[in-house]
């Protein structure tokens, strides 16, 4: 019974419209008749008539424009030797003003002006900047920025270099209606021979203040995209990927001269290097120079974060005495682990001192596996920092909580109590701390993995934490994934800006610029399959796949997919793809999705329905057909898909796919 009032509290989670369409079908979808209805209405943007501007959020300033019968003297203006952020927001200004409106802005560093330019849109730490605003950013922290327009010109400053360039997305959106969903698919104004000046003093704090994560940008194949999504990936504000301890300490190199430094199990560091004060010394000085060495790389040279943490082996923490000493003095593994790390980011800040780059380093390290728990004491019934750990400036402890029981559910469900907990230890402990997430089936990448139900809820909750940074892990390292993944960053992308966005209303939006007119049909696929998993994670809670876990293999059974479901939802795929035109022709309403883009996401988001019916129910006793078999083969290589499960991809001698669907005799 408690487990069914949770059920329906997760449906109430998403909206009135989606609770009567998820109440609506869900006896058909277990039962498997009939059809669904859903709404598939048309989300329209204002269209710019030359007397106003796109947004209904801003005020117009008549008989002031920035566009004028095809003509605008703005130019763009940066800060001085513009960060890459800055640069990327100054070039994806300038493409999109010229989409919209045919005419090329120029660029200029803010060195570089005359002091006559009366019309500027000003990204970043400019003097005008300064000059009109007062500011220009300082007093707004990371995940902030804001966007005002006075005395003809536009500016937009931020809390960082990433800040300003979310901040340039939301000055297109006031111009044009610039939205973005993913790569290639984003709305905006064209043909703007007119456009009003308009009044607008506008400042947005994010809920998680960086937001990242880990598979978009493999998932697109370009940076950018995720970029426009708000989305950073992590390795790119670090230097170093994570995992890679012994890659910088390689044993080959250091062991036999510094026996030490390695764990007992010999699969790890040791952070303490077996309490030898001199070893631990050379130790921390050699991560220092190596990280120094990287970081006056010019790519690196306003990065203010470095990598360094344990290998992903679990079980293999060092048992050496001065590593239980260290254990039992600040209550947890991770003590040592990151008292020596932070040592390690106090030595590269010193060293880089010494070359006159003042930058601060701080040292990003997992607490995963073996170090999951955190330095904390209790008293008065609450979680304090352990008095024996000291000050923590330059190390950011990044929770990769892998331990987390249920993905269907938020954190806040009973299941989850102890990773909440975890989220309480962590917030004791550090004054900020990252946080890696998983929203995947590492087992199987053609299989959906359901924790939209959760993800409103989760951005609440953590937005109430000392949460720095927010990663989402998707299916690692790949190309394409199906199973609405795109949705998901989508969906994300807002939420962790601003988690009281009604998620039904988004959705239905993605659906309508994600699949064009076959969006209807596929809603349908999405509303059905939300509801088959939640009836099946409810039903069948003592099965870990379906209360998504990030290792399950086992979805792949009749009782869970019953013949009649997902026949019906193969001929809304069939019907989606039909709706947008044989010929490939692009919903003339929305000019900036082409068709090819259309068909891909039908066909991608159509592979899991493909796959599951073609795997359980084309076979030796059924309507076996090759030929489906052969097809959705191709088709996922023709999509990109690199990959069906962790560390299995596409160009393997054995691939996975060929034995699920039992069709290696006949390629």
């Amino acid at each position: 019974m408690r487990r069914r009032r949770q059920f329906f509290r997760v449906l109430l989670l998403h909206g009135g419209s989606l609770m009567k369409k998820i109440i609506a079908i869900i006896c058909l979808v277990i039962l498997s008749f009939t059809s669904v209805s859903c709404s598939g209405g048309k989300n329209e943007i204002p269209v710019d008539d030359g007397t106003k501007t796109i947004s209904e959020e801003v005020e117009t300033v008549a008989d002031e424009y920035i566009v004028r019968k095809g003509s605008c003297d703005y130019v763009i203006v940066t800060e001085n030797a513009p960060s890459g952020d800055i640069q990327t927001a100054a070039a994806e200004f300038g493409t999109f003003f010229a989409e919209a409106t045919g005419i090329n802005l120029p660029v200029i560093q803010d060195k570089e002006t005359t002091g006559k330019e009366k019309k500027i849109i000003s990204l970043g730490s400019t003097s005008y900047a300064r000059l009109a605003l007062g500011s220009t950013g300082e007093d707004l922290g990371k995940g902030s920025y804001r966007v005002a327009t006075k005395d003809k010109s536009a500016f937009v400053v931020g809390g960082s270099a990433a800040d300003v360039l979310a901040g340039t997305y939301r000055l297109l959106k006031y111009m044009f209606g610039y939205k973005f969903y993913q790569d290639g698919v984003y709305e905006i104004a064209h043909d703007v021979k007119n456009l009003n000046y308009f009044k607008v003093d506008k400042t947005v704090n994010a809920a998680i203040p960086m937001r990242a994560d880990y598979s978009g940008m493999n998932l697109y194949g370009s940076t950018i995209a995720s970029k426009r999504l708000g989305l950073m990936e992590d390795y790119h504000i670090t230097v170093g990927t994570h995992h890679n301890s012994l890659n910088v300490l390689d044993m080959k190199t250091y062991q036999e001269k510094y026996p030490e430094w390695y764990a007992t199990s010999g699969q790890q560091l040791c952070f303490t290097a077996h309490g030898d004060e001199n070893k631990l010394n050379a130790m921390t000085d050699t991560v220092a120079d190596y990280f120094v060495t990287q970081l006056m790389k010019e790519e690196n040279l306003t990065k203010t974060y470095a990598a360094f943490s344990m290998m992903d082996v679990k079980k293999t923490w060092c048992e050496c005495s001065a590593c239980k000493a260290a254990e039992e003095k600040y209550g947890a593994k991770s003590g040592g682990m990151l008292v020596t790390c932070d040592r390690i980011g106090k030595r590269i800040t010193e060293k880089l001192a010494g070359l006159g780059d003042d930058r601060t380093i701080k040292i990003v390290t997992l607490l995963y596996l073996d170090t999951e728990n955190v330095p904390v004491e209790e008293k008065g019934g609450k979680y304090v920092r352990n008095s024996n750990l000291g000050a923590l400036e330059n190390v950011m402890p990044m929770w990769a909580c892998i331990t987390r029981k249920t993905h269907a559910l938020p954190w806040s469900a009973p299941e989850n109590a102890s990773a909440l907990d975890m989220l309480d230890r962590m917030n004791a402990a550090f004054d900020e701390f990252w946080v890696w997430d998983y929203g995947v089936n590492f087992g199987d990448y053609l299989m959906p993995f359901d924790t939209f139900n959760a993800m409103a809820e989760d951005m609440k909750i953590l937005s109430g934490y000392n949460i720095g940074l927010y990663l989402y892990q998707l299916a690692n390292s790949a190309r394409n994934v199906t199973g609405f993944n795109s949705l998901k960053l989508y969906l994300l992308s807002e939420l962790m800006v601003d988690p009281t966005l009604d998620v039904g209303e988004l959705t239905d939006d993605y659906f309508v610029h994600a699949y064009g007119k076959g969006g209807e049909y596929m809603k349908k696929i999405y509303d059905e399959y939300r509801t088959l998993a939640l009836y099946n994670s409810e039903t069948h809670d003592d099965v870990p796949a379906w209360n998504q876990s990030i290792y399950s293999q086992t979805m792949l059974e009749e009782a869970y997919w019953k013949r009649g479901t997902l026949k019906r939802w193969l001929s809304y795929y069939e019907k989606a793809l039909a709706a947008i035109g044989a010929d490939g022709e692009a919903d003339s309403s929305y000019p900036a999705n082409s068709a090819a883009k259309l068909e891909r996401n039908i066909m991608t988001d159509g592979v899991f329905v493909r796959y599951i019916y073609g795997a359980l129910y084309l076979r030796d006793g059924y309507d076996y057909n090759v030929e489906f078999k052969l097809k959705l083969y191709d088709d996922v290589q023709k999509l990109g898909f690199s990959h069906v499960k962790e560390q299995a991809d596409a160009t393997a001698n054995y691939w996975p796919l060929k034995e699920t669907l039992d069709i290696g005799n006949y390629l």
